[in-house]
């Protein structure tokens, strides 16, 4: 079986799921990009609209793809990438129809209008040879790095407690994918979070006694050593090993002179509430202070 870890999985690699791979590479995921099929491959055509073209310039401007802004325009098209197929959208036609009725022109055209698109061929909208705009689009976001996988079909799809699990076939070998999204971005930094406390968080708990917390979702643990230095004492939960383990590194750290007590004072466990819990069932005592 093959099997591949990423953090952002795209199913379909028509130009809305290349777009959406090359943004995020630009963005540092790890990605993988699936089709069913395979490139060159036919795909109803589109026309772009005015709206539409600064959409896309502003995509590309936002997460720096080069390669794609010239697509913004007829002039440009031409100019970077000619190779691409693709037709001038010289105006748009508007018929008026009746339900239930053929339509009848007339000699003055009264139930047609047509209106200009743009004012010269240089700015113009354009109509996409989807076959070429795809594979092209498909091709450059492999250059930025994302991972290609055509002829696969998905089966299956599993929430587990540290990501997604997809499974199918590509060309009748079967294939995995696993998700594991908390990790995979932990390991991308060598510390993620500020490792302070919340503020709004510690000026709300300040004043309590200290007693028992739960913190669901702890991250880096900043929060649980915060009130373990108060003489709490915090089970801790996050769905990431990774968090936790800085978490435990960072507790035995702040102990200091403390001899131990910050770090023994918090449980750090891994668990995915979602899969555990339903809304309400952690507040076992609703009289009683909740963290």
């Amino acid at each position: 079986m093959l099997r591949h870890r990423v953090e952002i999985l795209v199913i379909g690699s028509g130009f809305a799921g290349s777009l959406m791979a090359m943004i995020a590479r630009r963005l540092g995921f790890s990605t993988a990009l699936l089709e069913r099929g395979r490139h060159p491959r036919f795909a109803i055509g589109e026309s772009s609209t005015p709206l539409a073209n600064l959409l896309l310039e502003e995509i590309a401007d936002d997460y720096e793809l080069p390669g794609v802004r010239p697509f913004s325009k007829w002039g440009t098209w031409q100019k970077h990438a000619p190779q691409v197929a693709c037709g001038l959208k010289r105006g748009f036609t508007f018929y008026h129809h009746e339900l239930g009725r053929s339509f009848k022109s007339d000699s003055r055209r009264q139930r047609q209008l047509l209106v200009g698109a743009s004012p010269r061929d240089e700015i113009a909208d354009t109509h996409w040879y989807r076959p070429d705009f795809d594979h092209y689009l498909g091709r450059q976001a492999e250059d930025m790095g994302a991972a290609y996988w055509d002829e696969t079909e998905l089966t299956k799809a599993v929430e587990e407690p540290d990501g997604v699990r997809l499974t199918g076939k590509r060309r009748d070998e079967p294939i995995e994918f696993t998700q594991e999204f908390w990790d995979d971005r932990y390991r991308s930094a060598g510390q993620l979070w500020s490792g302070q406390p919340n503020p709004v968080f510690a000026e709300q708990v300040a004043d309590l006694p200290p007693g028992e917390a739960l913190e669901a979702g702890c991250g880096e643990g900043a929060d649980a050593i915060w009130l373990a230095r108060r003489g709490w004492t915090v089970t801790a939960v996050d769905v990431s090993a990774v968090a936790l383990e800085r978490g435990a590194n960072a507790a035995r750290a702040a102990d200091g002179a403390a001899g131990g007590e910050i770090a023994r004072r918090i449980t750090w466990q891994r668990e995915d509430l979602r899969a555990k819990c339903r809304p309400g069932e952690l507040l076992e005592d609703p009289e009683q202070p909740q963290t």
